[in-house]
């Protein structure tokens, strides 16, 4: 007798179909890794301002990282920025300046995250009442460089910068001028400072002392 053969056919499907069932997957991974590549410049897009005005600011320091800048300018805020991750703000190549329009506070640094600031302008920052740092209120880790604080303004405590306790400060050749608050014009420090260092050819004055309380390391 000869030989049988049998062909398997699926009774779901007609019978010259091909399974491929690696293909779907291959073509997903593919889909994924297309959707992911398109989405990344939007991602690092974020971190440059280019047009010197707060919503622009604001989105760009809204996931943290570095910041840096196409434009020059003066940034006038409505309301306070405070800093949501670690974040490094670059003004290198412009003229920036970030002001507090004389009604609002600048910059707060909430504990656990890092601010650095580097060849900007932090101006006409304010603060009413009670409210200390007409500039920068710090209760992280706060680092300036190569930047001005210029007529910010605190009815309270530290008219440039109010550092709490557990924040931490680096102030390099930078220069404070005309910052008013009833203790501390320049910078104020709660308690006596131990983690405050202000090195640099820098420059600093202020109404009612320059730095108060302080304790040189």
């Amino acid at each position: 007798m000869g030989k049988h053969q049998y062909q398997r056919v699926d009774s779901a499907a007609p019978a010259n179909t091909v399974h491929r069932h690696g293909r779907p997957r291959i073509l997903l991974a593919a889909l994924l890794v297309a959707l992911a590549m398109a989405y990344a410049p939007l991602a690092r897009a974020a971190g440059v301002v280019s047009s010197c005005d707060e919503p622009s600011l604001l989105t760009a320091v809204s996931g943290g990282g570095r910041v840096t800048f196409t434009c020059s300018g003066t940034i006038t805020l409505t309301a306070i920025i405070t800093i949501p991750a670690d974040t490094t703000i670059d003004g290198t190549g412009q003229n920036v300046s970030i002001s507090g329009g004389n009604a609002v506070q600048v910059f707060s640094v909430p504990s656990g995250v890092q601010l650095n600031l580097d060849k900007l302008t932090i101006a006409q920052g304010k603060v009413y009442g009670f409210g200390d740092g007409g500039g920068i209120f710090n209760q992280g880790t706060l680092t300036v460089t190569n930047s001005t604080f210029h007529a910010n303004l605190s009815f309270s405590y530290g008219g440039g910068i109010y550092n709490i306790v557990g924040g931490t400060q680096t102030v390099t050749s930078s220069t404070f001028s005309d910052n008013i608050s009833y203790f501390g014009g320049t910078i104020y420090t709660e308690g006596f400072c131990c983690r405050l260092r202000f090195v640099g050819q820098g420059e600093a004055d202020g109404y009612q002392g320059t730095f108060w309380p302080i304790k040189d390391l």
